[in-house]
């Protein structure tokens, strides 16, 4: 099977310029989990996903140890951290590793690169 089959025609694009919350919002207003990133000449210049917000908001000790997240939960602890990065724009916290595909890639080709790279959206 061809990326073509399942991909969007018309990826959905952010600014690099905005921040995370922006993007948060926007993501809630879409219903989307990511965007292809854009400067301001329209050249991409990364990927958003809200993985990758995640990664930048939850602090890494967390990530490797879920038992020490569970203890150290407090309520407004996750909306404490949000407000913390809410102004960071998604220029710091983009994916710029990433890999291009085009509409006669493999489908296979694509999903091993998912997975090799824990991706979550290609431009």
């Amino acid at each position: 099977m061809l990326i073509s089959k399942v991909c969007c025609e018309l990826p959905q694009l952010v600014q690099q310029d905005l921040t995370i919350q922006q993007v948060i919002q926007k993501m809630t207003e879409e219903h989307s989990n990511g965007y292809v990133v854009v400067d301001a000449a329209h050249n991409v210049a990364g990927v958003i996903s809200l993985q990758d917000i995640a990664v930048y908001i939850v602090p890494e000790e967390f990530r490797k140890n879920t038992s020490m997240a569970q203890a150290m939960y407090k309520p407004g602890f996750f909306y404490e951290l949000c407000q913390q990065a809410k102004d960071v724009p998604i220029s710091r916290v983009m994916r710029t590793d990433f890999i291009t595909v085009n509409l006669e890639t493999n489908m296979m080709t694509v999903l091993a690169e998912f997975l090799e790279r824990s991706l979550y959206l290609l431009p």
